[in-house]
């Protein structure tokens, strides 16, 4: 009995040291630390838990205009955050500023990838550079601030879609209860037969396209509040047998300066929308001369986004990022 209870404890043992040498494991990051580093360490996976702070990034090496590639041997990593926000003693904010010249956060190479919980800002290029042949990529809670633009996608084919099942968004590449705001081109450029979903997100204040979908990808929005800024207003499929679909959405354009689509917002090249609304979404504090830092996306409490959308139950909820915080 006692052999066999030694020769256990071995095979634990064994066990044990093949999963740390293989990854799976949970790391902590505080500002300063070495995160690439991390990143390997925690490896397929494995989680790396960020602390509050304002993590000033850099590329993962001098040849590549990526500051995080999360390659196909991390499959399955979570990158957790303190959550988003601008304030550093709640928030975990990545800050692309030291390299602002050319440059994206996160580069995903692939699949079962959940970034969760931070304040992306300053990146030159794409928050979010996404690569082919990848499936269920989530990110939630993420303010993407001052990014040239939201998510790109360099390659084709991530992300899978079936039409037979409209409300199945499993392997897709997910947005989830995000804010993209003050960027300098389209909030999103999505290209070459990719597929993803929009659900609770607020996309604020970009100076082209609010969303750019070209050739034959599809992009399904859900419950998001679309509020165009001084110099944007188009809601973009691309023309080319694409999808781009907005559900119980609100639209909202302040110039009102094309009469087209909702809101004063112009849905083009076949894009459409269901059960959505032309009105303002009322947030508590937001505008082109609020300061970044007071920048506040909360609805006020007559605000149309807090019933435009849809529970799974076809129930009224709320639009937006911010909702259930009211």
């Amino acid at each position: 009995m006692k052999e066999g209870r030694r020769f256990t404890i071995i095979l634990l043992l064994i066990l044990g040291t093949a999963l740390s040498v293989s990854g799976q494991a949970t790391v902590n990051v505080s500002p300063g630390d070495d995160i690439h580093a991390a990143i390997q360490q925690a490896g397929a996976g494995g989680i790396v838990i960020f602390a509050p702070g304002e993590y000033d990034v850099m590329r993962a090496d001098p040849g590549n205009d990526s500051a995080f590639i999360i390659s196909p041997e991390l499959e399955g990593i979570t990158l957790q955050g303190a959550g988003p926000g601008m304030d550093p003693t709640t928030a975990s904010i990545l800050n692309g500023e030291a390299w602002y010249i050319s440059n994206n956060c996160f580069r995903i190479q692939a699949s079962d990838v959940l970034i969760d919980g931070f304040t992306v800002i300053n990146f030159a290029d794409e928050g979010m550079d996404i690569n082919a042949d990848v499936f269920n990529v989530e990110f939630r809670n993420l303010w993407i601030v001052g990014c040239e633009s939201g998510v790109d996608t360099s390659t084709s084919s991530a992300g899978f879609y079936d039409d037979g099942a409209p409300d199945d968004f499993s392997e897709m590449i997910r947005f989830r209860n995000c804010i993209f705001a003050r960027g300098g081109d389209d909030a999103t450029d999505i290209e070459d037969n990719n597929t993803f979903a929009f659900i609770n997100c607020d996309f604020y204040d970009w100076d082209s396209d609010i969303m750019e979908n070209e050739d034959l990808s599809t992009v399904i929005v859900v419950n998001c509040i679309i509020h165009a800024g001084e110099h944007s207003d188009d809601f973009d499929s691309g023309g080319a047998g694409g999808l781009l679909e907005a559900r119980n959405c609100i639209f909202f354009d302040p110039p009102g300066e094309d009469a087209d689509g909702l809101g004063g917002i112009a849905f083009e090249g076949g894009a459409y929308e269901l059960d959505s609304i032309g009105e303002d979404p009322l947030y508590v504090n937001v505008g082109p001369h609020v300061p970044l830092e007071e920048l506040d996306f909360h609805l006020r409490p007559d605000s149309p986004a807090l019933t435009v959308g849809k529970d799974e139950n076809g129930n009224p909820t709320y639009a937006g990022s911010m909702g259930p915080a009211q």
